[in-house]
């Protein structure tokens, strides 16, 4: 590709007349092999720069995790089409700038731009995987305004945006909006009941679906599996998969596996999670929840919780409740997730850490194998 790149710019180089559209698709062999520092000083001698090349450089910055940039050539622009916020709105999501997306689709709605479906798509993802749900009802109503709500993709993205934020109720009120539905609004639905323990509702609305002209896939069956406990079989059917599996695949199985309690496989959702996800710590959340809720696996191993670091006066059941949410724990469950064997886990505090969480990581270096905690 390198070299047809260098072939090209050599018949650039010795064309009499250039005009925007030579320019442009000189400037997209660079950023389309991965030479953006080239790239970048032919945007600077580009006579005029149309907003094809301008998007062009955007999207190359952005590839190139120079979002910072892409923002720069963005704001210097005197017009933009759909390609330009879409394409700033997307690179903003890939390099985890979600606030930025949110403002960015904010913008879009004050200069009077109909967003397009990436875009949406987009700030959608980011409602989601924040939680958001005050930002997500913002976008759904000035979907409404524009008659975006309509479109039945559009719509597959908004359930979705819903079941994340846990409003399950609007989402099945977005999917009984429409007599015809596509497999992903069915997926989406069904793994929404399963991943929050609502099995029955899940396993009633796959008997649903047998009655429309739909035809279930392997998301589909992973929902269903994991709303009837059948987490083995969800596991080898997503290994088995001809495509890779998702962020919403892994985090059915993840909520299933809370539900129904089985520790092992959680771990491994929660890791492949992070993995597409790493800006979401709502699975390290899920999985320390889970972690506390085996207790018995650290009393076996010596722990015995110790409700005299807990000031409240409350009884000592709740005593031992209150002291899982402690921030040392669920900081030490992400390092187990996050930090390779072989590289110490360090906790910092501003606070002395407490004794019970001090007794606690020591009981989960000996489970885990691990000694390599520091900052206690």
């Amino acid at each position: 590709m390198n070299s047809k790149v260098d072939v090209a710019r050599k018949l650039f180089e010795v064309m009499p007349d250039k005009n925007e559209v030579t320019w442009t698709a000189m400037l997209t062999g660079y950023t389309r092999s991965g030479r953006i520092n080239e790239a970048a000083e032919l945007f600077k001698e580009m006579p005029v720069k149309p907003v094809a090349a301008c998007n062009e450089m955007i999207m190359g910055f952005g590839l190139d995790g120079e979002v910072g940039k892409a923002r720069l050539v963005f704001d210097q622009m005197r017009e933009k089409d759909d390609g330009t916020w879409s394409t700033m709105i997307k690179i903003s999501e890939r390099k985890g700038f979600e606030l930025e997306v949110l403002a960015l689709f904010s913008l879009m709605q004050t200069e009077g731009v109909r967003p397009s479906f990436p875009s949406v798509k987009s700030v959608l993802s980011v409602c989601g995987s924040l939680a958001s749900l005050d930002h997500g009802r913002q976008v759904h109503s000035q979907l409404v305004r524009s008659q975006f709500d309509i479109d039945i993709y559009v719509s597959s993205v908004l359930i979705t945006m819903y079941i994340k934020c846990g409003d399950l109720v609007t989402a099945k009120r977005v999917f009984d909006r429409f007599s015809t539905r596509d497999i992903v609004m069915w997926n989406s639905i069904i793994a929404g009941y399963a991943q929050h323990g609502f099995g029955e509702k899940a396993l009633e609305v796959f008997h649903d679906m047998f009655s429309s002209s739909i035809a279930p896939d392997e998301i589909t069956f992973i929902g269903v599996l994991s709303a009837s406990g059948k987490l083995n079989e969800a596991m080898n059917l997503i290994e088995n998969m001809p495509v890779e599996a998702d962020a919403t695949v892994w985090g059915a199985l993840l909520d299933a596996c809370r539900t129904h309690k089985n520790l092992d496989l959680a771990e491994i959702a929660a890791k492949k999670l992070l993995q597409l996800e790493p800006n979401n710590a709502g699975p390290s959340i899920l999985l320390s929840n889970l972690y506390a809720s085996q207790s018995a696996l650290l009393r076996e191993a010596g722990y015995c919780p110790d409700g005299s670091f807990v000031m409240h006066d409350v009884d000592e059941e709740d005593k031992v409740h209150s002291l899982r949410d402690h921030s040392e724990k669920l900081a030490v469950a992400y390092g187990l997730l996050k930090v390779p064997e072989g590289m110490p886990i360090r906790v910092m505090k501003n606070l002395r850490v407490c004794g019970d969480c001090h007794s606690t990581i020591k009981v989960i270096a000996q489970v885990t194998g691990r000694d390599d905690f520091e900052g206690y």
